[in-house]
């Protein structure tokens, strides 16, 4: 199931390219404070609850309209908000998750993507083919529902979260990556 999704995110996916800000950088309207939360390393991960909110995916996070999609996380009634990270590639130390992001008709406008560890030091990176990005940046489409598939880049296991900035709101998801 997620292998179709991958295949048709593909095909619809339409992200913008991490290249120098021009004088005036058109994205900062949707560059926010990060509100991501910060917890002491052990304690608990506060992880967003999921939800089957998106056609043809697996468990979706969140309330949305942007959905992160981590994989197939556990069997049916799991939470959700697992990322599993034992079958993925590592390269200089990140370990590539495959992550779909489904994003709801009801919402046609820009996305800014961050993230970043809850529970000690570590970042987030994201991978869409090219170099490492430190954000992802979703341009306005008009389809019923769009797919993008990417990596998200973790040093390892532990709790993080996604900011998902849009123009009239901002989400914070939280998963738990295991190995």
């Amino acid at each position: 199931m997620i292998a179709l999704a991958v295949v048709l995110a593909l095909a619809t996916v339409a992200l913008e390219a991490d290249r120098p800000l021009s004088p005036v950088d058109s994205w900062a309207p949707l560059r926010r404070p990060l509100r991501i939360p910060s917890l002491v390393p052990g304690a608990s991960c506060p992880r967003t609850r999921g939800g089957r909110s998106a056609p043809r995916v697996a468990i979706t996070l969140g309330d949305g309209p942007a959905y992160p999609v981590l994989g197939m996380e556990a069997p049916p009634p799991a939470p959700g908000g697992v990322a599993r990270l034992r079958d993925d590639v590592v390269r200089a130390g990140w370990r590539f998750h495959k992550t779909l992001w489904a994003i709801s008709p009801r919402y046609r406008g820009r996305l800014l993507i961050r993230g970043r560890r809850v529970d000690g030091q570590g970042r987030v990176r994201f991978h869409l083919g090219g170099p490492l990005r430190r954000e992802i940046r979703w341009l306005p489409e008009r389809r019923p529902w769009r797919y993008g598939g990417t990596s998200t880049l973790l040093r390892g296991p532990g709790c993080f979260a996604f900011q998902v900035d849009g123009v009239d709101f901002s989400d914070v998801i939280v998963f738990r990556a295991t190995r």
